[in-house]
């Protein structure tokens, strides 16, 4: 099985949104391509109907799929033009729940921000990536109370 890339995405709850974290292929002139025309969908790169055979699980989780590339030219008359075909190869499911990992991600590193760093740091950038495409308003996560038990008890 030949391989020339992957990419690694986000899929929303519901299966129809998607999420280019990153893609690499092991070729520079592909990559340099891939670069003009990938943008943050992952339907830009692959078609999901081929993920989806591979694995229907795919709501709500952090995605790293393997592709191979092809581009076959055309002519039609006058000039050559190439249809580019990527295959998907495997689908490995990185994270389940990725909608709270991604949550927790942000907390962890903007919670103790004051309202001036936040104005100043990517932090709003962030958040309104996360809002973008869950479509809902980000709070920062809360942990729950953690629950105490009688050491004692477990003892005997």
């Amino acid at each position: 099985m030949h391989v020339d890339g992957y990419i690694r995405f986000a899929v929303d709850p519901t299966g129809e949104k998607t999420w280019v974290v990153d893609y690499e292929t092991n070729d520079m002139t592909l990559k340099w391509y891939f670069d003009e025309f990938v943008g943050e969908d992952a339907n830009d790169l692959i078609d999901m109907s081929e993920v989806e055979k591979i694995n229907s699980d795919i709501k709500n989780c952090f995605l790293l799929v393997t592709f191979s590339y092809r581009s076959v030219p055309s002519f039609n008359g006058e000039t050559t033009d190439y249809d580019d075909e990527t295959t998907v190869r495997d689908v490995i499911v990185l994270d389940h729940d990725y909608k709270e990992i991604w949550r927790r991600n942000l907390t962890t590193m903007y919670e103790h921000n004051s309202k001036e760093e936040m104005e100043h740091h990517r932090c709003q950038e962030d958040l309104a990536e996360w809002e973008e495409f869950y479509d809902e308003d980000f709070e920062f996560f809360k942990p729950k109370p953690a629950s105490l038990i009688q050491i004692e008890s477990l003892l005997k």
